[in-house]
C-alpha cells in the first residue's frame, strides 16, 4: 500500500516517486501545494505543446461528468491529459461515491489533479486512492523545520548558502511563511558577492523592519475597509523596494487563519453553538498575544468577506504564477481591493 507523502519529500526528488492516475495535493501551505502541482504539472506535461492537453476546473463550478469528459479524452499530441480541480473540497463531497468508483479503476488516458484543503484520512476514498494513486500533504511545517527547509531550499533553488543562525533569524524576523522566505531569500541573492553567504549580519542590513511593520499596518487599514489609504501604503511599500509578491507573501498567513476562523465560526453557528471568538481565533492558529487585536480585526472583517478570503487567496496565488498576463503590482492591486472593498466588507455581514 502506498503511504501518504510529505511535501517537502515529494519535493526533494519528484522524479522518485510515479505520477498516478489519479492524485491529490491537500493542505494549508498554499506555497507548498503550489509548488507540488507546478511540479506535477511539469512531469506529466514537459513539453510547450503538452500544454494543450492540460484542463483547470473548480471545484465549486464544476459537475463529474464535465471533469470525466476531459481525463478520458485522447490528448492531442499523445501523452496523458491532465485535468487539474483546485478547491476540491465540495466537488469531493457532491460525488464522492463516483469518485471512489474512478479511483477503483480510473481512466488511463489522464491525470486527475484534485487540490483539496483537508482529505480526512478515515474515509473509503482517502482508504482508495492511497492504494491506488498518489497523495501529497501539504500541511503547515513545523518551525523547528523552517530553517532546515530554508537552509536546503537557498542552496538548491538559488544557489546560495545561508548561515544556520542566519536562516534561524530570518524565520524570526519573518515567521514562517515559506512563500515570504523564498522571495526573501531570492531577493537578498541578488546583493551576494561571488562566494559569499547570507549571515546574520548580512541579513540585519539588509531586511528592512520599517517595510515589515508598513506590510501589516496596510493589512490593518485593509480589514477597516479603507481602500484609497490601502492603496496609498501599498504605493508606498513598493516604493522602498518590496516586491508585490512579497507583500502577498507577507500577509497571505494571516489571512489563511481569518479564513479558518470564519469556516469554524459558521460551523458552529449551523449547530446552534454560542461561539467564542477569541477560543476559535486561538484554534486557527492566532498566538495568545495577538488574540485582542485579532478579534478586532475578525470583527471589522465580518463573515462574508472572511468566506471569501481562501478562494481570494489562491485565485491571486495562482496569477502570480502565470495564469494572469497582468503584471504582478497589478495582480496585488485587484487582490487588495477585492480584499478591502467596504462594500464587499458589508455584503451578507450580519456581524
Amino acid at each position: 500500500m502506498a503511504t501518504v507523502l510529505s511535501a517537502l519529500d515529494y519535493l526533494t526528488k519528484p522524479e522518485k516517486y510515479a505520477i498516478k492516475p489519479i492524485c491529490v495535493v491537500f493542505g494549508d501551505d498554499l506555497f507548498l501545494v503550489s509548488e507540488v502541482l507546478k511540479t506535477i504539472r511539469l512531469l506529466v506535461l514537459p513539453h510547450e505543446e503538452s500544454e494543450l492537453s492540460f484542463s483547470r476546473f473548480e471545484g465549486s463550478a464544476t459537475t463529474f461528468r464535465a471533469v470525466l469528459g476531459e481525463v478520458s479524452a485522447m490528448a492531442m499530441f499523445g501523452g496523458l491529459r491532465l485535468v487539474q480541480i483546485d478547491l476540491a473540497d465540495s466537488f469531493v463531497s457532491s460525488y464522492r461515491d463516483r469518485l471512489e468508483q474512478y479511483a477503483e479503476s480510473p481512466c488511463p488516458t489522464g491525470i486527475l489533479l484534485l487540490q483539496l484543503q483537508s482529505f480526512p484520512s478515515n474515509t473509503r476514498l482517502f482508504q482508495t486512492i492511497n492504494k491506488n494513486g498518489l497523495i501529497i500533504d501539504c500541511k503547515t511545517i513545523s518551525s523547528v523545520k523552517v530553517p532546515v527547509w530554508l537552509i536546503a531550499r537557498a542552496k538548491s533553488k538559488h544557489s546560495v548558502e545561508i548561515e544556520g543562525n542566519a536562516a534561524e533569524h530570518l524565520v524570526d524576523l519573518l515567521g514562517n511563511d515559506l512563500g515570504l522566505l523564498d522571495q526573501e531569500i531570492a531577493r537578498l541573492a541578488l546583493f551576494l558577492k561571488p562566494n559569499e553567504a547570507i549571515t546574520q549580519d548580512f541579513i540585519a542590513k539588509k531586511v528592512g523592519s520599517w517595510r515589515i511593520r508598513k506590510v501589516w499596518d496596510m493589512l490593518d487599514i485593509a480589514l477597516e475597509g479603507n481602500v484609497c489609504e490601502t492603496l496609498r501604503q501599498l504605493n508606498l511599500l513598493l516604493a522602498s523596494g518590496e516586491t508585490p509578491i512579497g507583500i502577498f507573501s507577507q500577509i497571505a498567513p494571516t489571512l489563511r487563519r481569518f479564513a479558518a476562523a470564519t469556516e469554524l465560526f459558521l460551523q458552529e453557528e449551523k449547530k446552534g453553538i454560542r461561539s467564542n471568538l477569541r477560543m476559535i481565533l486561538e484554534k486557527a492558529g492566532f498566538k495568545p498575544f495577538l488574540l485582542n487585536k485579532s478579534e478586532d480585526q475578525m470583527k471589522r472583517l465580518g463573515r462574508f468577506r472572511g468566506s471569501k478570503i481562501l478562494a481570494l487567496l489562491v485565485k491571486t496565488d495562482l496569477c502570480f504564477k502565470g495564469d494572469s498576463r497582468s503584471n504582478p503590482r497589478l495582480i496585488l492591486e485587484r487582490f487588495i481591493v477585492e480584499l478591502s472593498h467596504p462594500k464587499m466588507r458589508n455584503i451578507g455581514s450580519n456581524q
